[in-house]
């Protein structure tokens, strides 16, 4: 780790440390009937999935990060998803806004 200037640097490397580790740490694999959604899209990485799995306490959103399809007529078609828990890669993804000036005004990008 390098050395950080100020306190709010050390947090802000610590909450993206601890958001890595919890992206490595934790996948779901869910395989599906068929190649495409509910509403007849194809399952794309990118998607945000609402799973719910009453057997596994899970109600959440995921992030589809990848998708392979198998199977075919015999068998039926399926889709193996891969998924991550969503938003937990950008922890500081909302700055705060900035703060206004004692006198009420904002500092244009020029006063800086």
């Amino acid at each position: 780790m390098h050395d950080a200037d100020d306190l709010e640097q050390v947090r802000y490397r610590a909450r993206k440390m601890m958001a890595d580790a919890r992206l490595e740490g934790y996948s779901l694999i869910a395989r599906v009937q068929g190649h495409r959604t509910s509403d007849g899209v194809l399952w794309e990485p990118g998607q945000r999935i609402h799973v719910i799995s009453e057997p596994h306490g899970i109600d959440a959103v995921y992030f589809l990060m990848g998708r392979e399809f198998t199977g075919g007529r015999p068998g039926g078609a399926v889709t193996t998803l891969r998924l991550k828990e969503d938003g937990i890669w950008i922890p500081d993804a909302w700055t705060k806004k900035k703060k206004a000036r004692k006198d009420g005004k904002r500092k244009s990008r020029r006063q800086r």
